[in-house]
């Protein structure tokens, strides 16, 4: 997963010939099988991107002022822009 794999279907091309435990039971020289496969089927996984992560949008939608909660001079703007849009 770290090594930014598409499909861990893939792990089947590993050469497990040359795959070994060690004693805490993790796979000796993983990453260096793991980069091995990387060169040989490289469609395997994804090209890291440079791109800015996008944040999560709020769960919850914005709501609209209530004519209550606006002061004067928002309530005639808003008055305002919703004449405008009903005569057209």
């Amino acid at each position: 997963m770290r090594a930014n794999m598409i499909d861990l279907d893939g792990l089947q091309f590993l050469d497990m010939k040359r795959a070994h435990l060690a004693e805490d039971g993790s796979v000796a020289d993983g990453a260096e099988l793991i980069n091995q496969l990387k060169h040989a089927k490289p469609w395997l996984f994804a090209t890291p991107s440079s791109s800015s992560v996008a944040k999560v949008p709020l769960s919850s939608p914005n709501r609209q002022k209530l004519a209550k909660d606006m002061s004067d001079a928002e309530y005639r703007v808003a008055r305002a822009n919703i004449i405008k849009r009903s005569v057209f």
